[in-house]
């Protein structure tokens, strides 16, 4: 009996190793990261001289010339932030409602799904969208006070079209978390369906709500390429208005790091741009952790409360139309921000089948190479797309797997689990532009691995330089 029970053992002890590895290298990963912005970024600080405050609160940014004011640049990422949110939180909490509420068969089978395909769509796509359709629209609308119809207003509508998708999904689970004994207990007091909604689904799920919108913020101050094409670009001065051309964080990130000299003030100034996005997604998380830990005891606590009393409590006999008239408007303006979601996702799906669909369907795009001589196309890109697809998958699942089960099965609930959790969560809220910085600077430079080529491009392109 010993000697069957000894493989078993021997396997548990090797998958507890393997797991825990895993954790380990996640957490290593994460300390290596922030060590390494903070070095760069603090070196504008001690070894370039920039004082601090003059970082912080200057009002001009101008590389080339030395001035590093970062003001205009937080600014503007706070901004655009801020626009977006309430752009997408009332479209994104109404269509969970009436996903979770309302019409469950429609809304898990047709409506998420198409949500969540919205989500997949990657944020370049949005970029040439915002720059076409609504630089053009604030163009229509403001005319010359517009200009270009690019400024911090053309950004946070397109950061709130890119957000809506991650808000709705993670509200749908918050709602569908709260215990259907609540939604009973409300209808037993003789309360409608939108007044057990109002009163004590929201009031339950409020959390996980406002973790919803958090993430979606951290997505929106974290985001880069489609913000660069509808903002404008201006990191010089201050914005003088929601339709002025300007930067935010990440834009001047994208725009400057891949012209710094390495080692210089500007190299170090952008790290320490950098080192403040970071700073934001760690606060950002803090602010989950806090919500998580002490809010849900909190709602849940005086929703139950509620249920007790009698303060949901109605005379059916003196109210009924007029709560009857409620729930039919209240289902209409549901019913209205879903039709919408589905309007836009229609509009997105058609403007980039009428965009790209011709010229992805002429003859050998996507098969020739980009350097043919006649009719260049993409076959390079995408086989490249695919391979790095390929390697990523085979980097990240198992790693991330195995430190999932660790952390599930494995880890006793002290404060080592909870700090291997919160690194975790922070390197998934980090900015992509810091962790390519931080990919640059730790393969590129450190390792001395190089830029990624194409040897069968670079031959090409010798051979036509001949």
């Amino acid at each position: 009996m010993a000697k069957r029970l000894m493989p078993k053992k021997q396997l548990e002890g090797v998958g507890l190793t393997l797991t825990g590895a895993c954790v380990v290298l996640v957490a290593l990963v994460v300390v290596t990261l922030i060590f390494m912005v903070a070095q760069q970024g603090l070196s504008a600080f001690f070894v370039d001289g920039i004082i601090f405050l003059s970082f912080i609160t200057g009002t001009s940014w101008v590389p080339s010339d030395g001035v590093y004011g970062a003001l205009p640049l937080i600014v503007t990422s706070f901004g655009v932030m801020l626009l977006a949110a309430p752009f997408t939180l009332p479209i994104a909490l109404g269509s969970a409602i009436f996903v979770v509420e309302v019409q469950p068969w429609f809304g898990r089978r047709i409506f998420q799904p198409l949500v969540e395909l919205l989500m997949g769509v990657p944020s370049v796509v949005y970029g040439p969208i915002g720059l076409t359709v609504v630089n053009a629209a604030m163009r229509a609308i403001f005319g010359e006070a517009a200009g270009t119809g690019a400024g911090i207003l053309s950004g946070g509508i397109v950061l709130a079209v890119m957000i809506l998708p991650t808000v709705t999904t993670l509200s749908i689970d918050g709602l569908s978390a709260v215990p259907q004994e609540y939604r009973e207990g409300s209808y037993a007091l003789g309360c409608t369906r939108w007044q057990t909604v109002w009163h004590v689904v929201l009031k339950s799920a409020l959390p996980s709500l406002m973790t919803a919108v958090i993430l979606g913020m951290t997505r929106a101050f974290g985001e880069a390429l489609a913000v660069q094409m509808v903002i404008g670009g201006v990191e010089k001065v201050m914005p003088a208005g929601l339709l002025s051309p300007a930067a935010t964080l990440t834009t001047a990130l994208t725009s400057g790091f891949s012209n710094a000299t390495t080692g210089s003030a500007q190299y170090h100034a952008l790290w320490a741009l950098g080192l403040l996005l970071m700073g934001m997604s760690l606060i950002f998380i803090l602010i989950i952790h806090l919500i998580g830990s002490k809010g849900r005891r909190t709602v849940a606590s005086k929703t139950s409360a509620q249920l007790r009393g009698n303060d949901l409590g109605i005379d059916l006999d003196e109210h009924v139309k007029k709560i009857g008239r409620q729930d039919r408007v209240a289902t209409g303006i549901l019913t209205a921000i879903v039709a919408f979601v589905l309007l836009l996702l229609a509009s997105i799906v058609a403007f980039i089948l009428f965009k790209g669909l011709g010229k992805a369907l002429s003859p050998g795009f996507l098969t020739t190479s980009p350097l043919a001589d006649e009719n260049p196309g993409i076959s390079s890109e995408i086989f490249d797309s695919f391979y790095m697809l390929v390697i990523t998958f085979l980097i990240s699942v198992p790693i991330s797997l195995g430190a999932a089960i660790f952390l599930v099965e494995h880890a006793p609930d002290n404060w080592a689990a909870k700090a291997a959790s919160t690194a975790i969560e922070t390197l998934s809220s980090l900015p992509s532009i810091v962790v390519g910085m931080f990919g640059s600077l730790f393969f590129v430079v450190t390792l001395g691995w190089g830029i990624s080529r194409r040897p069968h491009l670079e031959a090409q392109d010798g051979a036509h330089s001949r």
